[in-house]
């Protein structure tokens, strides 16, 4: 009799046991799933945001390119109306220093290792050593043109027509030269914009596009 007893209690105690295991089991269950999807969610998380910072330095790094074409062809504009309106030397012409900050940094450099090899050498080229070169060229130019043009500037209105066309002449060559590097500044700025444009493909990438917004320079965006 005891023994049929326990068997009953056994009977109606199973469904207890069992639901008892099944809320143990899911709430583990829960708890592993709840951590692989916390992981998964912070993988993707600092994925995109790698991502992003990467889309960052690649837009700094074409604006910056973009920044030193503009700049070439002002110059050389500049130099060209100085030259057929035959204005006096100018101690004060500025020194043309084309823009490499972005490309010098460390985060910038993490990041281009991974463009495509070719391009990654067209944009070391380009960087150093020809804008490095053409900085120091041009700084280097200026002061030895300031120092053959000093009597110039001081004196230039009370000098008669030869020696002012001397001074004109000098001052004519440096404008020149520093035309034909800006020349080659530019052209080579214009070809690797062709082949480095981040900013249309993000604007072509829908998640980028979402997450970092549509706005663009208008030069970038074309």
């Amino acid at each position: 009799m005891n023994k049929v007893n326990q068997n009953i209690k056994q009977i109606f105690s199973y469904p207890l046991l069992l639901l008892k295991k099944f809320t143990k089991d899911t709430f583990v269950n829960g708890l592993i799933f709840g951590a692989i999807f916390s992981l998964v969610v912070n993988i993707i998380t600092i994925q995109i945001q790698k991502s992003i910072q990467k889309q960052r330095i690649y837009e700094a790094l074409e604006n910056e390119i973009l920044t030193n074409s503009i700049m070439a062809a002002a110059i050389m504009n500049e130099n060209d109306r100085a030259i057929k309106d035959s204005v006096a030397p100018d101690y004060y012409h500025p020194s043309a220093t084309y823009n490499n900050d972005v490309w010098g940094s460390q985060e910038a450099l993490k990041y281009i290792v991974q463009l495509d090899p070719d391009l990654q050498a067209e944009l070391f080229s380009y960087y150093n050593p020809f804008i490095l070169q053409v900085n120091e060229t041009g700084q280097k130019d200026i002061l030895l043109t300031n120092d053959a043009l000093k009597n110039c500037y001081t004196e230039y209105e009370s000098l008669n027509n030869l020696k002012k066309s001397a001074c004109q002449r000098t001052y004519y060559n440096f404008l020149e030269n520093e035309s034909d590097t800006a020349s080659s500044v530019h052209d080579w700025s214009e070809e690797l914009l062709e082949k480095f444009h981040p900013t249309k493909d993000r604007l072509k990438n829908p998640i980028l596009r979402l997450i970092m917004g549509k706005k663009a320079i208008g030069a970038l965006a074309e």
